[in-house]
């Protein structure tokens, strides 16, 4: 469990290394394998990333297949990029010249939603340790007085505050790191951050002369994208699919279509994909404000069970008065 907690924490850091890799391998005229071997040389002052650099130049140079090494460091998207071009003896250079730099961009912006939610549940789980205090005080004035009448859901609640709220808390930290994509909130930024890598793909997936029958099944395998049957496996089933999974708006449709009547279909894919890095360098904003509506949504149970509590208190005290 701890290795796998220690492997996470530095994932992002190795595939980092790996796009240098595999960037710059061949201009330097060396092999991935000798040039991973350089990297764990000089990262030997951060033993864990050595030690799987290490290992991943051990692999390489056995000559393990590219895309079993790297799974474990990369997403499934551009390891289905890395199998495709081995698959067609493609080198990996022109793959993570052209889509590295799209990818550690959505990387870091789906680093930022993560990152962004740990101070807020750190406020969450003090608040909560403070109301359970309190909420032992309701418990001991239940106990003592018994003409103070608490409700059967209120006195649940209140003998079983601290563990019913951190469950709650620790479900919903787990679920917005884990699966950030399905939360509401953030699924517009995902849109465009898939629209994005989409337009990415097909870019550097035309660049390696590959057919749009290739380019719309590799786009179904690295989005998971289900009930597609339909689709014709060509350019213009390509562009239903981004627009049926909306990773384009109308307009830059038209733009796409525009451009494949004439022939050049790349011309309005690039047109388009200026358009979606533009859109995902501006969606900080758009980052924070979800953050701090999901943050006010975390707090939301402690907080309407203390006010639940108080209120049945003061009524029961003003029967009791009476």
């Amino acid at each position: 469990m701890i290795s796998k907690i220690k492997l996470f924490l530095i994932k992002p850091k190795i595939a980092k290394v790996i796009y240098r890799i595999e960037t710059h391998s061949a201009s330097m005229g060396i092999s991935s394998a000798e040039l991973s071997s350089k990297y764990a040389r000089e990262l030997k002052k951060n033993p864990a990333i050595a030690r799987e650099i290490s290992a991943i130049s051990r692999k390489l140079y056995s000559n393990y297949p590219k895309d079993e090494v790297y799974k474990k460091f990369l997403d499934g998207d551009i390891v289905i990029l890395i199998r495709e071009a081995l698959k067609n003896q493609i080198p990996l250079h022109t793959l993570f010249k052209e889509f590295s730099e799209h990818k550690e961009k959505a990387e870091k912006i789906i680093r930022g939603v993560k990152s962004k939610m740990i101070f807020p549940f750190l406020v969450f789980i003090a608040i909560v340790f403070a109301l359970n205090t309190t909420m032992g005080n309701f418990v001991h004035i239940s106990e003592s007085v018994q003409q103070i009448k608490f409700s059967a859901i209120n006195t649940f609640f209140m003998k079983n505050f601290l563990i019913f709220n951190l469950s709650y808390g620790i479900a919903f930290f787990a679920y917005i790191n884990f699966f950030p994509k399905f939360v509401p909130l953030l699924r517009t930024i995902f849109i465009k951050i898939n629209g994005m890598m989409a337009l990415s793909t097909i870019k550097v997936m035309d660049s390696m002369s590959f057919s749009a029958r290739d380019i719309l099944k590799t786009i179904i395998a690295q989005f998971s994208i289900k009930n597609q049957a339909k689709i014709a496996k060509n350019e213009d089933g390509l562009l239903t699919l981004l627009n049926d999974e909306k990773f384009i708006d109308p307009i830059q449709l038209a733009e796409i279509k525009i451009s494949l009547e004439r022939g050049e279909l790349i011309n309005g894919v690039n047109t388009v994909l200026k358009e979606k890095i533009e859109e995902v360098d501006n969606l900080e904003n758009q980052v924070s404000s979800a953050m701090a509506t999901i943050s006010i949504l975390l707090l939301v149970p402690p907080i309407s069970i203390m006010v639940s509590v108080f209120i049945n208190l003061m009524l029961s005290s003003g029967s009791m008065a009476q």
